[in-house]
């Protein structure tokens, strides 16, 4: 079977061919996959699903453990076993767009102006903390100064995807807690952006020579900085002000109401393909651009009933081929059979204490007492849930090592902390969602037999009552009888 490199090979002969003028070559583009293929493709898939089940059932681990694990395994990096790597990538990458647009659809404009500015502190800290942790290990294991900077960036990015998937499973991700982790998640994808192209400018792009230097470089630091503080804070205001009232009287006013989950869901693709392209190229993430497509029509039940009708399953699987193939086709696993490799990696893991370390900047929404009881769990959820590393670190790694910043040796230690994170995070967060459920539900349970010891204890004081009361009775009888014996008796007398 031809693997990946292969087929690229293929398709850069065939258009030498094209371009050469070769005979029906520039006529018509021959399409057709082989059975092997598309028989493999099928296995991988159903691989995906058995491991993620399995992880699930027997050791009580999210099933994206799993899904990672089917990618690292059957992935080029192994056995190369999948066909096409590059398609599935893509297919995960089109889940994690829907993943993001949808919880731009389901916000809580109520949630978020109570998180909104909490979530942007939470995210610039998240963020900063432990790409500092990160920096430091890399200056104290002698890397250089733009390669620590490159090191340490790679501990800013949290995965929105691996803990929106466990979010939404658990039911927490439109509650106050989960609005908070998706802003500061976004937040952290766009400074993560904005340091790539710092360190574009500081090593230099070949791309931009027709600016001077010191030009060029001013641009490529400014322009991100000032994109994703525009998109973020002048976008999110329009997407939540101006849009939705216009859209309501020019768009849907003149539609059936019946028809505006439709409409309403094929608008919304129509801004996603504008925003995608104008947050991608203004140097900010496109996956901003696909959150404020889906925050437009938050307000709208109907647009939302019909899009999560229409994309739950199909989101579903795309999630589960984009933490197969986007994260575990990533990852050098024949690398971590060096020693040096895994215990630099242990070391760079002390770099996520800085994102576990942000859940004690979670507010105290339900009013109790600070770092007890439900204000722990939140706490401890969002900790959990920044921990998680997202692909763009992978992203930031590829940037590093390409650029000759650090070695290969280190890049593999770096995405082996990136895996760790991938695997730990979604684990210890599930872990904290069951424990505090089983606990409130035991609280419950409490709840309701006190009631019932009160009703224990009560009857038999009525029981008492009532036969003091049978006794009186009995007495008021006794008595009457006698007397009504002596009136007799007097009477006869």
């Amino acid at each position: 079977m031809l693997g990946g490199d292969d087929y690229r090979l293929l398709a850069e002969v065939e258009q030498e061919d094209v371009a050469a003028g070769g005979e029906g070559d520039d006529e018509f583009v021959d399409t057709h996959i082989e059975y092997e293929e598309l028989y493999a493709s099928l296995i991988f898939i159903a691989c995906i699903y058995a491991s993620g089940q399995i992880v699930r059932r027997v050791l009580r681990m999210p099933p994206l453990v799993g899904e990672i694990f089917a990618g690292i395994i059957l992935g080029p990096n192994l056995i190369d076993f999948v066909p096409y790597p590059i398609s599935f990538v893509m297919l995960g990458e089109i889940g994690l767009l829907l993943l993001i647009l949808d919880a731009g659809v389901g916000v809580d404009l109520d949630t978020l102006r109570l998180v909104g500015g909490r979530g942007l502190l939470v995210g610039i800290v998240c963020s900063i903390l432990p790409m500092s942790i990160g920096f430091g290990i890399s200056l104290a294991i002698g890397t250089s100064l733009t390669g620590s900077l490159a090191a340490g960036a790679c501990f800013g990015p949290t995965s929105a995807g691996i803990a929106m998937a466990t979010l939404k499973r658990a039911g927490i991700l439109d509650s106050p807690v989960g609005q908070l982790i998706v802003c500061a998640a976004m937040i952290d994808d766009m400074f993560a952006l904005v340091v790539l192209s710092t360190l574009n400018a500081l090593v230099g792009d070949p791309n931009t020579a027709l600016v001077g230097d010191q030009e060029r470089n001013k641009l490529s630091i400014l322009v991100p900085i000032v994109s994703a503080l525009g998109y973020l804070f002048i976008g999110g205001a329009i997407a939540v002000r101006v849009l939705p009232p216009f859209l309501e009287r020019f768009y849907f006013a003149r539609i059936g109401k019946e028809n505006h989950g439709p409409a309403g869901v094929l608008l919304m693709f129509i801004f996603l393909f504008a925003m995608m392209p104008a947050t991608y190229y203004a140097k900010t993430s496109y996956l901003m651009g696909a959150f404020l497509s889906g925050l437009v029509f938050c307000s709208k039940n109907d647009v939302k009933a019909h899009y999560t009708s229409q994309f739950k399953r199909i989101l579903q699987w795309l999630m589960r081929i984009f933490f197969a193939a986007s994260i575990g086709f990533q990852v050098p696993i024949r690398n971590f059979a060096d020693g040096r490799v895994i215990a630099y990696g242990f070391l760079y893991t002390l770099a996520l204490t800085g994102k576990f370390a942000v859940g004690i900047m979670t507010p105290n929404f339900n009013k109790g007492p600070k770092f007890r009881g439900s204000h722990l769990r939140d706490c401890l959820i969002t900790g959990c849930s920044m921990t998680a590393e997202a692909e763009f670190a992978f992203i930031v790694a590829v940037f590093g090592k390409e650029k000759n910043l650090f070695s290969l040796s280190l890049y593999s230690s770096i995405v082996f902390a990136i895996v760790c994170s991938e695997v730990f995070a979604p684990f210890a967060l599930q872990f904290t969602i069951s424990y505090w459920n089983n606990h409130d539900r035991q609280s419950d349970e409490l709840q309701i037999m006190e009631p019932s010891d009160e009703k224990v204890d009560r009857e038999p004081n009525q029981l008492e009552q009532t036969i003091k009361e049978a006794g009186n009775s009995e007495k008021e009888s006794s008595l009457h009888q006698r007397v009504k014996g002596d009136d007799k008796a007097e009477m006869q007398n």
